[in-house]
């Protein structure tokens, strides 16, 4: 089988967006998999994003995409079924809400108002966003490969899973873009301050996915062809409208904080990143060097 291909689309997390490494457009593992293929990247992950977030962004992205006739190659990389998001009129974007690290007010009722049941609709509605995106794709013949970067480990929501969603789940397993759970792939290297993958890690998990691609691909073909970037796919909301008006238009300065400190628009502005307060940039303390 062969693959034409004009440009890598990912979408997933932060392990996917490459947080906790100094140079994520050069070391994080879509940007190793993109020089491999030879072809500009779409990286769609976010730091704290969950799966309704993923499926949001790849249908923004993907339908902004379909002006062009191109060829894309998708990579997706599941995160907690436990985080959700909600939009708050108060910052006009959208929140994480999943009950990590300092406990919101938000956060709080709705953990209060949740129980075991919820948290296995929760992974359910994990289950259907990825099916989703596995047939969308399918449907217009779009080569993609699908993990798991965190699977479900709790006892209750597994065994709802068992009983209500088997030929779901035995259908994702069975695609033929499956790869391993990537966080099986790395378990066992060593992991940065942050608990995400480092630099061996990111190269670790593209010699495999590589290796993946070689396999079920006999040829692969590039093609230069016009695709959509990270700019099209951002909304304007009442805030970034109003802040729009007073920024001059510079772009860094009034949209929505997830795209405005997201290393990868950084880089598509053509900015200097590396001077720059990027999301999921490391710390430097008296342990740590920059390289």
């Amino acid at each position: 089988m062969n693959l034409k291909v004009s440009h890598l689309v990912v979408n997933g997390c932060s392990y996917t967006y490459g947080h906790g490494i100094w140079d994520p457009i050069n070391d994080a593992w879509p940007s190793i998999i993109a020089k491999r293929l030879g072809v500009p990247l779409i990286n769609l992950g976010i730091p704290g994003q969950g799966n309704t977030a993923i499926y949001r962004r790849t249908m923004q992205y993907f339908y902004k995409d379909l002006f062009n006739d191109n060829n894309p190659f998708y990579i997706h990389a599941y995160s907690q079924s436990s985080r959700r998001e909600c939009y708050l009129s108060k910052t006009h974007q959208f929140q994480i809400v999943d009950g990590e690290g300092e406990i919101s007010k938000l956060e709080k009722e709705v953990i209060l108002n949740s129980d075991d049941h919820y948290y296995g609709l929760l992974q359910q509605n994990k289950l259907h966003n990825w099916a989703s995106i596995n047939n969308l794709l399918d449907a217009y013949n779009v080569s993609h490969f699908m993990s798991d970067y965190m699977p479900e480990t709790n006892g209750s929501s597994k065994a709802f899973q068992e009983k209500h969603d088997t030929i779901l789940q035995n259908e994702l397993e069975c695609h033929p873009g499956k790869l391993k759970n990537f966080n099986d792939i790395t378990r066992g290297l060593e992991k940065t301050s942050c608990l995400h993958e480092t630099e061996e890690g990111h190269q670790y998990l593209a010699d495999y996915i590589w290796e993946q691609i070689e396999k079920r691909y006999d040829n692969i073909e590039v093609i230069d062809l016009p695709h959509a970037k990270l700019h099209d796919i951002l909304i304007h909301t009442p805030k970034t409208i109003e802040d729009l008006k007073r920024s001059h238009h510079n772009p860094i300065d009034y949209y929505p904080l997830d795209f405005a400190r997201n290393v990868y628009y950084m880089h598509e502005l053509g900015m200097d990143y590396t001077k720059r307060n990027w999301a999921g940039r490391p710390q430097l303390d008296h342990t740590s060097q920059r390289p």
